[in-house]
C-alpha cells in the first residue's frame, strides 16, 4: 500500500540520503496509520488519496509529501466524506428500526404463536425442524 501511495504522489529521491530518509518516514506512517487508522481497509486508504491526489478535499491543500502529519489529515478528512455519504442511509436504517418497533403486544403474541405452529408442523411432518434451536 504504501509503494502505491509513494507512486500514486509521485515521490522521488535524488540522492542517498533523502531515499533512506523516505524509508524511514514509511515505516514511521505505516504504523501511524496501523494504530490510528487500522479500522480502515487498504482500499479505503488508497480512495482517501486518490481523492486527495485529484483535490477532491477542499480545506486540503495538496503536498507531494507523504508524513503522519499529511495522512492524518487526508484519512481524516476522508472519514468525515465517508460518514456524510453514509448519512442518509444510516437515517433510513434508524427509520426502519423505529418503524418496526412499533409492533403491538398481541402482535408479538401472533409472531410467537406462528413460530411455533411452523415448528410443530415440521417436526410432525418431517421429525426436525431447522428453526427449533430458537426455542
Amino acid at each position: 500500500m504504501m509503494n502505491y501511495l509513494i507512486t500514486l504522489m509521485n515521490l522521488k529521491t535524488s540522492n542517498e540520503d533523502e531515499f533512506k530518509d523516505l524509508e524511514i518516514q514509511i515505516v514511521v506512517a505505516l504504523d501511524f496509520i496501523k494504530s490510528k487508522f487500522g479500522f480502515l481497509t487498504t482500499e479505503e486508504i488508497k480512495e482517501a488519496f486518490k481523492m486527495y491526489v485529484a483535490r477532491q478535499f477542499k480545506d486540503i491543500k495538496v503536498f507531494r509529501i507523504l508524513d503522519s502529519v499529511s495522512i492524518g489529515e487526508v484519512l481524516n478528512a476522508y472519514i468525515e466524506f465517508r460518514n456524510q455519504s453514509l448519512a442518509p442511509y444510516e437515517r433510513k436504517k434508524q427509520n426502519l428500526i423505529n418503524a418496526t418497533s412499533g409492533i403491538t403486544d398481541s402482535e408479538k403474541q401472533k409472531i410467537r404463536n406462528e413460530f411455533l405452529k411452523t415448528v410443530f408442523d415440521d417436526l410432525k411432518e418431517c421429525g426436525y425442524c431447522d428453526w427449533a434451536y430458537r426455542l
